[in-house]
């Protein structure tokens, strides 16, 4: 009887050591993909490649990428060329569930920036949710 019993504990703390691995491996993934998608978008935007940004974004996000996308083509070409090239550097991920916030800096020929975008899970993909990561005026 002590050994069934023993047997039967051991075999507790196998799926209790198991269970933990995997829920901290699953949110460590969810932290690289999200982290992962957030870097496309912040480069994309970074270096005024709004096409490319476009595909890291929600459908509620896109009038905002339009929006960045005049603001440049307004610019003076030779103005917007000395801004670049700009880099990304993530700073900080904080995960709950179905969010994503990145603290993230950039750099460039001109100014340094430290700021943050917000990501929300949609099915299996993470995408930049731009009307949660800019306050309202």
């Amino acid at each position: 009887m002590g050994t069934l019993f023993l047997y039967s504990q051991m075999k507790k703390i196998v799926w209790i050591i198991i269970s933990v691995f995997l829920l901290t491996n699953c949110s460590t993934s969810q932290e690289k993909k999200a982290a992962n998608v957030g870097q496309h978008y912040l480069d994309a935007v970074g270096n005024y490649n709004f096409d490319e940004a476009r595909k890291y974004v929600t459908e509620s996000s896109l009038p905002i990428i339009d929006r960045m996308e005049d603001f440049v083509d307004m610019a003076p070409e030779d103005e917007v060329k000395k801004n670049l090239p700009v880099t990304v550097n993530l700073q900080q991920i904080s995960l709950n569930q179905d969010t994503a916030l990145l603290i993230f800096e950039t750099k460039s020929p001109l100014y340094t920036h430290t700021g943050s975008v917000y990501l929300v899970k949609n099915g299996k993909k993470w995408e930049v949710d731009l009307p949660k990561s800019f306050p309202e005026k």
